[in-house]
């Protein structure tokens, strides 16, 4: 994989990642929701099903856990776009990427990002 580009926040092969920080009130929110495994496995396959690739790995200079959904979608405006959830537990970390897909973007990935004036995603 070749060195991130910082202008686009993309990296080799065509990959780039959507920035989704979350408001103090999201962070309560998502901490307050009841996600068991099960919930959390049939979210993943329901989105595999979809042709998202869902990936999960250990940073372990951070000491956290990162889960990513990436859109493989081939006729997607998002083919190839990768947003990303951490935690301390791998099923915490997709928690998180789960909420912003379905919670703060409502599966639509139309709503990250954008400015109040319809400005350019936050890719970072």
């Amino acid at each position: 994989m070749s060195k991130k580009d910082s202008k686009n926040g993309s990296f080799g092969h065509g990959f780039r990642f959507i920035n989704v920080p979350l408001s103090s009130a999201e962070k309560d929110e998502l901490r307050s929701m009841p996600f068991t495994i099960e919930d959390v496995l049939d979210l993943v396959d329901v989105l595999a099903l979809e042709g998202y690739r869902i990936g999960v790995s250990h940073d372990s200079k951070n000491r956290r856990f990162i889960a990513s959904i990436t859109d493989r979608r081939p006729d997607s405006t998002y083919t190839n776009v990768c947003i990303t959830g951490s935690g301390s537990s791998a099923f915490n970390a997709l928690v998180a990427v789960l909420f912003r897909h379905i919670y703060i973007a409502q599966r639509d990935w139309d709503n990250f990002g954008r400015d109040t004036q319809g400005g350019d995603f936050d890719f970072g």
